[in-house]
């Protein structure tokens, strides 16, 4: 497990009307010590950085940062219904969340916005889905439903955060 670190605004749309970049590279850094490698990706106003003793980010960890970057571009009235843009402090919220819930072979959750500035997470395999709704402030949810046992609720995520990494975790098979 390694440590991580993110920063951005808190409205990306507040800040200035220069475009933002549409896409980003990934760049490996090799630190001091040989053991220690740092991956960080960097945008104009959101930088994200995460240091391991191991050698790779984790398999999700890829698409979710570019699934998280692509969420940041998203103008204000993206869906024709007014929504405002994605909060960096949504962003902010998410990624040291998915850290703590995943292992280095947890499949990837889709990286879908919500109206209100946040941000939900979506895995949909195995007859099981789990939903993370992490608004900019506020209640992080999880809702499930698992098909094969009839498994169904929605609570607040901080009283089912072991259940749901035992979720994401049969998710592997």
């Amino acid at each position: 497990m390694g440590t991580l670190g993110i920063c951005s605004p808190t409205r990306l749309s507040d800040l200035s009307s220069s475009p933002l970049i549409s896409s980003a590279t990934l760049d490996e850094k090799t630190t001091l010590s040989a053991r220690e490698t740092t991956y960080s990706l960097e945008e104009p106003r959101i930088s994200v950085q995460y240091s391991s003793s191991q050698a790779f980010w984790p398999n999700w960890a890829r698409d979710v940062v570019d699934g998280l970057l692509d969420l940041m571009d998203l103008r204000p009235n993206w869906d024709s219904y007014g929504a405002g843009p994605i909060e960096g402090r949504a962003v902010e919220r998410a990624v040291p969340l998915l850290f703590q819930l995943m292992t280095d072979d947890s499949p990837s959750p889709s990286t879908i916005p919500t109206s209100m500035g946040g941000i939900q997470l979506e895995w949909h395999q195995q007859g099981i889905d789990l939903e993370i709704t992490i608004p900019p402030i506020g209640l992080v949810t999880a809702f499930v439903h698992d098909d094969a046992t009839g498994e169904e609720w929605e609570l607040g995520l901080s009283d089912t955060l072991s259940r749901v990494k035992q979720i994401i975790m049969e998710l592997r098979r």
